[in-house]
């Protein structure tokens, strides 16, 4: 994991219980050393426990990413592995 990725941790696994997220995996550069917060995005996986928090799938979805990206400083790029589909998959 790239350490600008590492030292938002504790705002990032805050923002997964804010909206019912029970597993966030990383994948692509920011999980290796090659991340560049100019140039890259962030690859996210996402898992939501069975009632997303009170809130609605799509809803819950958009809310964690958007915060994701404010929080990285970078654009997210998710996939949900979960019951909410990605809009374009």
């Amino acid at each position: 994991m790239h350490p600008t990725v590492a030292a938002r941790l504790p705002e990032i696994r805050a923002l997964c219980r804010k909206y019912g997220a029970r597993r966030l995996e990383l994948f692509g550069s920011a999980a290796r050393d090659d991340f560049d917060p100019a140039r890259s995005d962030v690859g996210l996986l996402v898992d939501y426990l069975p009632d997303y928090g009170g809130a609605r799938p799509l809803v819950a979805y958009f809310q964690l990413l958007f915060d994701l990206e404010r929080y990285s400083g970078a654009r997210s790029t998710s996939r949900s592995a979960g019951r909410c589909a990605t809009p374009g998959s």
